[in-house]
């Protein structure tokens, strides 16, 4: 039976893509499963072939535009690039990379596909090094891939600015805002990615996609929503020392989503923010 081989199957998206996958056989590897990707290619190529993988989704990476470069090249690139050689001359017929919407920079106008790549941290940098990767092996292997640019995700599991207020809240504790608040993010719920991905294993041809919502939110609003939600008045600290590599503003145009997925997400922030605070 052919498989589905999860890289990163432990992490945030990973854990909700495997619940979805749940009834197909899929493969999972992820380093708090002793294996590392840039480290372990041959246990990797065995298992590929061994399992008879066709499809690869590759979620496993370092998040962060706060982390070392020396682990965001180890996990992003050299991470990206071993897995890519331990799948040379196998049965695999496609790759789906989860990359980011900081490959984009810094950038007012809704970015789309083709939009120049001008990453403001080191984290996007790698992300743009992986799609490179891809794009030069598949064109050589006879492989198709599939590109997946994340707006910022939230959701169960999640690390960001909304999962990070709504456990504040929960918690009744001082959300705190970095900068004066009004970095602006498109958010998408981690079930919509999920569904994306799956979309995504369907396609013919090789794709480069944004995934987003097209509805921008600052960071200010999601504590209005907070607000709203809850029928409560929220009070905020105000950290002004933001990381000078996040961006200020990040939209994303998804027409080429919503043409090739014949898809669009739909979970509103108020519906993923309401699950995160315990409201049915």
């Amino acid at each position: 039976m052919k498989s589905i081989l999860i890289t990163g199957s432990e992490g945030f998206i990973g854990t909700h893509l495997k619940k979805r996958l749940e009834k197909e056989n899929i493969v999972c590897i992820d380093r708090k499963m002793n294996i590392e990707l840039n480290q372990d290619k041959e246990k990797i190529r065995k298992l590929i072939i061994e399992k008879e993988v066709e499809i690869v989704i590759h979620l496993a990476a370092t998040a962060s535009v706060s982390e070392t470069e020396e682990r965001l090249n180890r996990d992003n690139v050299e991470g990206t690039n071993s897995l890519l050689r331990a799948m040379m001359g196998t049965n695999v017929k496609r790759i789906i990379f989860a990359s980011s919407c900081a490959v984009y920079g810094e950038n007012a106008s809704r970015n789309n596909e083709s939009n120049f790549l001008n990453p403001k941290s080191y984290y996007g940098e790698t992300k743009v090094k992986g799609e490179d990767l891809i794009k030069k092996f598949c064109k050589t292997s006879f492989v198709d891939y599939e590109i997946l640019r994340f707006g910022n995700i939230y959701g169960p599991g999640g690390k960001g600015v909304v999962n990070i207020f709504c456990e504040q809240f929960n918690k009744e504790e001082k959300p705190i805002l970095n900068g004066e608040g009004l970095q602006i993010r498109d958010y998408v719920n981690v079930k919509d990615i999920v569904e994306a991905i799956t979309r995504a294993m369907d396609l013919k041809g090789s794709n480069i996609i944004n995934i987003g919502t097209e509805k921008e939110t600052n960071v200010r609003d999601i504590l209005v929503k907070i607000s709203k939600i809850k029928d409560i008045k929220i009070n905020a600290d105000c950290n002004h020392d933001r990381h000078p590599s996040e961006i200020q503003i990040s939209r994303l145009d998804t027409r080429k989503m919503k043409k090739v997925l014949e898809w669009q997400p739909k979970i509103t922030l108020e519906e993923g923010m309401k699950e995160l605070l315990g409201i049915k």
